[in-house]
């Protein structure tokens, strides 16, 4: 009888320690994911900062792209950041040859979509909008392309 007793406790307490340490697991992963997509999210606030400030003061996305002479442009990305590029050079003489994201296959705006994958065609820059993770899609577009590929954070502020 003894030995059940000590038994129903050994694995009692060995079910709490597994629940305890598997329940700690999923939770650190959720506060990583939350964290690292709260990054994401005030990186995407302080570029809209940053291209307000550069509007207020009388500046274009376009200007960034005249003064190194690019004609033609790829847009990587259609989040928030990549529908307002979108939008901002379909109203000056930059060509918006084709958009890289997802949702390859479709058309945004009049503007062919492809996916990483697919024969991306040369233009003078392909500007990256998801600039948090930045680095790694150059990195993959390197792969792909002898294309210039610019960080949006470089267009609104150059160096």
């Amino acid at each position: 009888m003894a030995g059940m007793i000590v038994a129903a406790v050994a694995l009692t307490v060995t079910g709490m320690a597994l629940g305890i340490f598997f329940t700690g697991k999923i939770l650190l992963e959720k506060v990583l994911y939350y964290r690292e997509l709260s990054e994401k999210h005030l990186n995407i606030m302080e570029m809209f900062k940053k291209w307000l400030i550069m509007l207020e003061s009388g500046g274009t996305a376009a200007d960034y792209f005249h003064e190194r002479k690019f004609r033609t442009v790829a847009i990587y990305g259609m989040g928030y950041l990549g529908e307002r590029l979108l939008e901002e050079l379909r109203t000056t003489d930059i060509q918006i040859k084709y958009i890289i994201d997802k949702k390859a296959g479709s058309i945004f705006g009049g503007v062919p979509v492809r996916a990483l994958t697919d024969n991306l065609e040369p233009v003078d820059a392909i500007i990256v909008t998801p600039v948090y993770y930045f680095y790694s899609v150059k990195r993959e577009l390197k792969k792909r392309t002898d294309s210039s590929i610019i960080s949006l954070e470089e267009v609104l502020f150059p160096q």
